[in-house]
């Protein structure tokens, strides 16, 4: 989002500073040069996430690409960091590791949501081709829905043997559908994660998803950007959800 009138809910999401985030960034790579005796360096910085807090020190969500002298080869360093306030030294907090193979169970709710439905496929397909991450399972509680042919639409190379139907009747409830997709993982060390229609979806939304989401000590609710009308996923005018979480990944 980048409008601001002044609002919470129109800012724009704080900047980190450059020479702070530069700083982490070339204390890491050099810990890893001293911890694994292999002279890697530094190729691009994909993303830094700050976590500030002024009391205690900060928590960066760092995701760097890495290469070695000699070889074209690239090396993906992701993790969660911690600077304690008032050093230059970091560590890896315990506790905070993800786990990289989970299995993302995507949970869907609908009814007679059909266009959306079919937005939905086409934007999860995209992100699975572009980034070779085919380790979900779409999980479809449907309120009898008459404007798509569920079936159907899920029979695609990628997602026949990737999704579930649920049939259920009566009134939309979301927890409803919730509960009993619950019911079909089978593994306490999956990801459930309760999704939406009408959003665009992330082409890196299920590596965030395992990132940000630890087994015992920490829940992932993405805030949703609301576009003004006219708006596109380009100029990103608009506001953050705030009123509540239609998003939620949980083990």
């Amino acid at each position: 989002m980048s409008r601001n009138t002044g609002m919470l809910w129109t800012r724009p999401n704080r900047v980190a500073d450059r020479e702070v985030v530069r700083s982490v960034v070339d204390n890491m790579v050099a810990a890893l040069r001293l911890s694994s005796s292999e002279n890697y360096f530094l190729k691009r910085i994909h993303k830094v996430l700050q976590k500030p807090d002024p009391v205690y020190g900060d928590r960066y969500s760092v995701d760097l690409e890495l290469g070695l002298p000699h070889t074209e080869k690239s090396y993906r360093f992701s993790e969660h960091v911690y600077q304690k306030k008032g050093t230059n030294s970091l560590c890896l907090p315990k506790g905070i590791e993800w786990n990289r193979n989970a299995t993302v169970y995507i949970i869907l709710p609908v009814k007679d949501q059909g266009r959306w439905v079919y937005h939905f496929i086409n934007d999860l397909t995209v992100a699975s081709l572009l980034t070779g991450d085919k380790n979900f399972h779409v999980i479809i509680a449907d309120f009898e829905s008459q404007d798509i042919d569920l079936a159907k639409a899920f029979d695609t190379a990628l997602l026949r043997s990737r999704h579930t139907i649920i049939n259920l009747t009566g009134k939309f409830y979301k927890t409803l559908a919730l509960n009993k997709a619950v019911e079909q993982v089978q593994s306490a060390h999956d990801l459930l994660f309760l999704f939406d229609l009408h959003i665009d979806v992330p082409v890196d939304i299920l590596d965030s998803v395992r990132k940000n989401t630890i087994e015992g000590r920490i829940a992932f609710f993405p805030a949703v950007g609301r576009l003004d009308c006219q708006s596109t996923y380009i100029d990103h005018q608009g506001f953050w959800e705030m009123n509540g979480y239609g998003l939620l990944a949980v083990y």
